[in-house]
């Protein structure tokens, strides 16, 4: 989470520490480099590239990588579902699952239900999301639309 310009491993490391426990197995969490400074696709890169050292070299984080789930939540939850596709795409061991708590797919400002509680947010106000969105994602949005068109390709939603 920090919608891509804030948190790092540091602020998700007391739950993470109680999950590794409970579950017995390793949690990797990667600190990936904040936007604006590094703006899409650095924090994608660096995710994936993590995540093939990790099946690569799970020996090192005690696991065998036999079972791999990819978790993340507002930011994370965009980079755990792109680490996914990309695994795919590129024949790489995909993971077994993917967790998104409350994910952050939809990074353009186009009108929808979510956009409009964002105006009542005290959490997460509009300018904030907006601010977020485009210190990660404005120069891939001016090139080629919105960071989700990836994301189209792949997954069909119906209600």
């Amino acid at each position: 989470g920090g919608g891509f310009i804030a948190q790092s491993s540091a602020s998700h490391e007391v739950y993470l520490r109680d999950w590794a426990k409970a579950l017995d197995a390793p949690i990797l969490s990667v600190d990936y480099d904040l936007a604006p400074e590094h703006p899409f696709p650095v924090a994608a890169d660096q995710c994936f590239f993590a995540y093939c050292w990790a099946i690569q070299n799970a020996h090192v984080l005690g696991s065998t990588a036999r079972s791999v789930i990819c978790v993340g939540d507002s930011a994370g939850g965009n980079l755990a579902a792109v680490v996914a596709l990309r695994a795919l795409e590129e024949g790489i061991q995909a993971p077994d699952g993917v967790m998104m708590i409350y994910p952050a797919l939809y990074l353009h400002m186009t009108p929808c239900a979510s956009r409009v509680l964002s105006l009542m947010d005290p959490l997460l106000p509009l300018g904030t999301l907006q601010l977020c969105m485009t210190s990660y994602a404005h120069r891939f949005q001016a090139q080629h639309g919105a960071v989700t068109a990836a994301l189209h390709k792949h997954f069909t939603l119906t209600e």
